[in-house]
């Protein structure tokens, strides 16, 4: 996280790490994983904090907050060996797709 801040030069990003079977395009899985995995005290990493010059309003959109805030979201189980997670492919989840008006659930 603190090079991912570095490298941007936007420290007042927000940054939440998941484990690679989560789909980070869908918000309902990623705020799962925060609510699920990540413990307030020990996974939620803030910042370093960085001095923005001050602004006059209409100047700018936003006023950035003055430091990032990480969250570790990913599941850490001590030895635990789990099988994969077991999803529908895309193929099963097209022709479904292409079907909802047939099922009445367009």
């Amino acid at each position: 996280m603190n090079g991912i801040w570095a490298d941007t030069g936007e420290r007042w990003r927000w940054i939440i790490v998941v484990d690679e079977d989560c789909n980070v395009r869908d918000w309902d899985e990623v705020m799962w994983r925060v609510a699920a995995a990540a413990q307030p005290e020990t996974d939620v990493i803030m910042g370093k904090k960085h001095e923005f010059k001050h602004r006059t309003r209409g100047e700018v959109d936003f006023d950035p907050p003055l430091c990032g805030m990480g969250i570790d979201a990913t599941m850490r189980f001590k030895d635990a060996k789990f099988p994969p997670v077991n999803k529908v492919g895309s193929a099963l989840t097209d022709s479904v797709a292409a079907r909802w008006k047939e099922f009445g659930l367009s």
